[in-house]
């Protein structure tokens, strides 16, 4: 695990300010925005930060609902790339 303050996005993505406030936030969060957005990376920047602080007691409980199914499978192709930087971690630890 890392410290918060020493994570920095996955695959060197820049986050706008408020984008990277929500990420690192301690409270559950509601993201509404259009279309191409950067909804679904912006969840998956969420969950590599819970994971790799340590910040989420039960990583079992994320939960991240699509009501597309072209959705879900950019969701898990996303969530699979960070997850696989995650197991990285875990495994050197």
């Amino acid at each position: 695990m890392i410290p918060q303050e020493d994570w920095k996005p996955a695959d060197g993505l820049i986050l706008e300010p408020n984008a990277y406030e929500v990420v690192r936030s301690s409270k559950n969060v509601v993201v509404s925005a259009g279309p191409g957005a950067g909804k679904t990376e912006l969840l998956a920047q969420r969950a590599d930060f819970l994971l790799r602080t340590g910040s989420c007691r039960y990583p079992q409980r994320i939960l991240a609902i699509s009501l597309k199914l072209m959705l879900r499978a950019t969701l898990m192709s996303v969530f699979v790339s960070v997850l696989v930087g995650y197991i990285q971690l875990v495994s050197t630890v």
